[in-house]
């Protein structure tokens, strides 16, 4: 029964719709991230390496005159006394676009839940925000882990004079780690964002578990039919790794959304096992509904002014 309605309120609330929507702030937050990331090597590492780099991915997507022309704008943004400067206006923009995707999220989880949005922007945006500093962080820890692993991490081992045996155990030993980190920013998502007062945090949800699982296949899966039957690049030219990249994303927010939604019929069913009405949306109490009466006065008012200019109607005060 929790599997069946999972899957019909998957379709029910436009989950499709929402994958999209959360790309497109998904790839809003992808140019800032490089940004500091460049920037906090460039302060902490050597630049040259990141300045080369960073124009080898531009020379791939939009060739040698772009190249000649951005040379000059990275080489001094990468440079020691830039490089602070840009690290601070990226890691600000990084923040305020992931916590748009957080509010994004957040709509979509009302929607799930079936709860009004009641939390106005003064008090919902500094959650989104502190939410988003937490999620970044684990997100580049989880990123700079990735990283560093096989040759890299042998290559870092060597330099610090560390035994091969330690960098085989940091090999095997990250990966269950970094899935707990996967699971705590789902949990954060999950619990942060929607306009529901939870009792807890739960660190592993089934939901969040179910999403994780099925993100890790779904990334082998759209991984090997790209790489063996996919024409992007013969379809779309340099734009074919862009293109990839943005379904990607969009499946990703597609699994993100599946959990979401089966945690949401796995506490009705607990609460439909306890007694308690759940048949059309779960009792968990509101974070904030000053909005909804707000919304709701306006509504009323703005149908009373719409009859008002039906023929016939009764113009104010007549009576």
């Amino acid at each position: 029964m929790v599997l069946t309605r999972t899957a019909h309120e998957f379709r029910i609330h436009q989950c499709w719709d929402l994958a999209a929507a959360l790309t497109y702030h998904a790839v809003l937050s992808v140019c800032p991230a490089l940004l500091t990331a460049a920037a906090f090597i460039g302060m902490f590492g050597s630049a040259e390496p990141v300045a080369e780099g960073a124009l080898g991915v531009v020379g791939d997507l939009g060739g040698d005159d772009t190249v000649a022309a951005l040379t000059e704008p990275i080489s001094q943004l990468l440079s020691a006394s830039r490089a602070g400067l840009a690290f601070i206006t990226g890691s600000a923009i990084t923040l305020w676009t992931v916590s748009g995707y957080l509010g994004t999220f957040g709509r979509g989880m009302n929607r799930i839940l079936g709860v009004p949005e009641g939390r106005p922007f003064w008090k919902s945006r500094p959650v989104m925000l502190a939410a988003a500093a937490v999620i970044v962080v684990l997100a580049a820890v989880i990123i700079g882990a990735l990283v560093v692993s096989g040759a890299v991490a042998a290559s870092v081992a060597r330099s610090l004079g560390i035994d091969d045996d330690l960098t085989l155990a940091w090999d095997l030993g990250k990966l269950p780690v970094l899935a707990g980190l996967a699971a705590l920013i789902l949990a954060i998502l999950y619990w942060a964002t929607p306009n529901v007062r939870r009792p807890s945090l739960r660190w592993l949800s089934v939901g969040a578990a179910v999403a994780i699982v099925v993100w890790m296949l779904t990334t082998a899966a759209f991984g090997a039919y790209v790489w063996n039957f996919a024409s992007y690049d013969r379809t779309y030219g340099v734009l074919g790794g862009i293109v990839a990249f943005l379904l990607w994303l969009w499946l990703s927010n597609l699994a993100v959304l599946a959990g979401a939604v089966l945690d949401t019929e796995v506490e009705r069913a607990r609460q439909l096992r306890a007694g308690i009405e759940a048949q059309e949306r779960l009792k968990l109490p509101l974070r904030d509904d000053r909005l909804v009466e707000v919304n709701r006065r306006q509504r009323r008012h703005d149908i009373m002014a719409s009859a008002r200019m039906l023929p016939g109607a009764e113009p104010d005060g007549a009576g």
